[in-house]
């Protein structure tokens, strides 16, 4: 884990695959990077990583964003999931929040 905090949010997510499925089969596996992200924690938590930083908090709310962006193509929110969506993602890589750090992109 990077010690600075312009290195760890400039992180970047790229895809891993083009290919198209169907809805029935991605809810099956929408619980994996949520199980992804548990697992990224409980690591990090182990080796006494603070998680509690703010840099290593917003890290870990990009990735919880991000999740629910996929998720949203499986399962169209309602107006006030997507409201809450769009106000934590203002948040999250506002340009105040990040101190002009790029966010996570895929």
């Amino acid at each position: 884990m990077p010690s600075d905090t312009k290195a760890l949010l400039s992180y970047v997510l790229y895809p891993t695959s083009f290919l198209a499925f169907r809805r029935s089969a991605l809810e099956l596996v929408l619980p994996i990077p949520r199980a992804l992200v548990s697992g990224m924690k409980h690591w990090m938590a182990e080796r006494d990583y603070d998680l509690r930083r703010p840099d290593r908090h917003a890290y870990f709310k990009q990735w919880d964003l991000l999740q629910a962006k996929e998720e949203f193509t499986v399962a169209p929110p309602g107006r006030v999931r997507i409201s809450r969506h769009l106000l934590e993602y203002a948040r999250y890589y506002g340009p105040s929040s990040l101190g002009g750090v790029a966010p996570l992109r895929i």
